[in-house]
């Protein structure tokens, strides 16, 4: 019997050294693919820190709303991420007729993130304070959730809770009114996104030494912007908070910033004096569609005090900031458990 085997075993090793076309050899171990399961079920840490903070009767309420989002993370939510890493922002400067179109090009999954940020209340849940202080703590609990399997979608939430909070700060005004509203809604046809255009050419952590774009007086709090803006990331926000340095009658630039409100789109749907040079060609978070943009007389309104827009703009950082620490955090977290 085992001379038979032998045989058979033999000749087949005979046929395959012969034959055109064979598969490779490989191996017999392969790592089996990585599973997630609900994020926050699979979580004692969060769940336990959670009773210690918030008060039982608002718990009560808010488990149950942890509980199904942890599900949408690790299941149709993680699904969008992957899509969204596949497909990376892409932009098409000029059309067929040479016209320049800066058309911004993201995947359906990436829309999709901005209707579930929305319709989850990932913005909005401080700011309806339906638990009161405990509300942001709720919020950060689904942002936590969230963050690892958004697709980098918590970068524009991040500027979007810091344009809300700095506009309720500083008192909502005529014209950051209809902003302060869709920033905070629940409704996916009605969310905007907002950007922090910051950064200019010259960089480093001296804000007002390194920006360089001057804002002219149209009308009383209106301005028009020219400058360019060296890293916007989320460029297809809706809106944005930005820093500018005021040209007097005497065309002298003001020694201090002043911040400044402005929609990214005219009501004609055209950019609203923009003009997006092109995306960063990045090492990571590809997916996060980020910019050099020229600013060509951006019509933007004056939000801070005059030499006060730095300042202003600490309220927006402190909570981006919180944002980023909390992205971190989750991705650690999310990488353990893997």
């Amino acid at each position: 019997m085992s001379r038979l085997l032998f045989a058979k075993s033999h000749n087949l090793r005979s046929v395959l050294s012969l034959a055109t076309f064979s598969h490779s050899k490989r191996g017999d171990f392969f790592q089996n693919e990585p599973k997630i399961s609900n994020q926050f079920e699979e979580d004692p840490f969060l769940r336990e820190q959670l009773q210690l903070d918030i008060p039982k009767e608002y718990l009560k309420e808010i488990e149950p709303d942890l509980l199904q989002f942890g599900h949408k993370v690790a299941t149709d939510i993680y699904d969008l991420s992957i899509e969204c890493e596949r497909n990376v922002p892409k932009l098409e400067n000029f059309d067929a007729w040479g016209n320049r179109i800066d058309k911004l090009i993201v995947c359906d999954a990436w829309k999709q993130m901005k209707n579930i940020s929305a319709r989850e209340g990932l913005i909005a849940i401080p700011y309806e304070n339906k638990f009161s202080i405990y509300s942001r703590l709720y919020q950060i609990a689904k942002l936590y959730l969230f963050a690892p399997s958004s697709g980098l979608y918590s970068c524009p939430l991040a500027m979007t809770d810091g344009a809300a909070r700095t506009i309720q700060g500083i008192g909502v005004q005529s014209f950051t009114k209809e902003a302060y509203e869709r920033l905070t809604s629940r409704d996916p046809q009605k969310f905007w996104t907002s950007g922090q255009w910051m950064t200019e050419r010259k960089g480093g952590s001296d804000v007002s030494f390194g920006t360089e774009t001057e804002a002219y007086l149209q009308s009383e709090g209106k301005y028009k912007l020219y400058g360019f803006k060296w890293f916007s990331s989320a460029t297809d926000s809706d809106m944005t908070i930005t820093l500018a340095r005021i040209i007097d009658e005497n065309n002298q630039p003001s020694k201090d910033l002043t911040m400044f409100f402005a929609r990214i789109r005219a009501d004609n749907g055209k950019l609203n004096g923009i003009e997006i040079q092109r995306l960063k060609n990045k090492l990571g978070t590809r997916q996060l569609p980020t910019a050099e943009l020229l600013l060509d007389g951006m019509d933007a309104f004056r939000m801070s005090e005059i030499g006060k827009g730095v300042s202003r703009m600490s309220s927006m950082l402190n909570i981006t900031r919180i944002h980023n620490s909390l992205n971190a955090i989750s991705f650690m977290r999310r990488f353990k458990f893997i």
